[in-house]
């Protein structure tokens, strides 16, 4: 039977889908409502990946290299898929950043007070439909927030980080 998540012909387990699928919804769901499910074991071990990952920086490179080399056909057809899914999410982001890329309207250098990089300059949009933003440094564009718990000002050239 075809599973309603991949689309692949596999043995169902529960719901119309496979294994892997029913897994990840699963996992997805319980994160929704457990958002703390694991936060005193990171609360323990800070540094576990970074530690990890200094260790054995050599062989996590070449792993990622090998995989690289034999998916490259699987690497780039989920890149086709998701340039696609964020294309029908998000309309107006993609035509904004066409917009930018087309005409060139990133300044030459960043617009942050005491920043004078003219390098890894990207445009940080504040207005997407009317194409509004700023001229910023990967470093500070980085600095805009993810989450809602921290509120970003940008008032004339100065970056003011409110906690929220």
């Amino acid at each position: 039977m075809i599973c309603k998540e991949c689309k692949q012909d596999k043995k169902h387990e529960a719901n119309g889908l496979c294994r892997p699928c029913y897994n990840k919804i699963w996992m997805r769901e319980y994160r929704k409502k457990h958002p703390d499910y694991n936060k005193e074991w990171c609360e323990q071990n800070p540094n576990y990946n970074p530690i990890y990952y200094q260790n054995n920086k050599e062989k996590i490179s070449k792993q990622i290299k090998l995989y690289k080399q034999n998916n490259s056909e699987r690497i780039r057809e989920w890149a086709r898929k998701h340039s696609r899914i964020y294309k029908e999410k998000y309309p107006e982001k993609r035509k904004a950043h066409q917009y930018v890329y087309r005409h060139k309207q990133r300044g030459n250098k960043c617009e942050i007070d005491g920043c004078e990089k003219i390098t890894n300059l990207e445009f940080h949009h504040t207005d997407y439909k009317n194409n509004k933003g700023y001229t910023i440094c990967r470093k500070h564009h980085r600095l805009l927030p993810q989450d809602k718990g921290i509120e970003i000002m940008m008032s004339g050239l100065k970056l003011e980080v409110l906690d929220g």
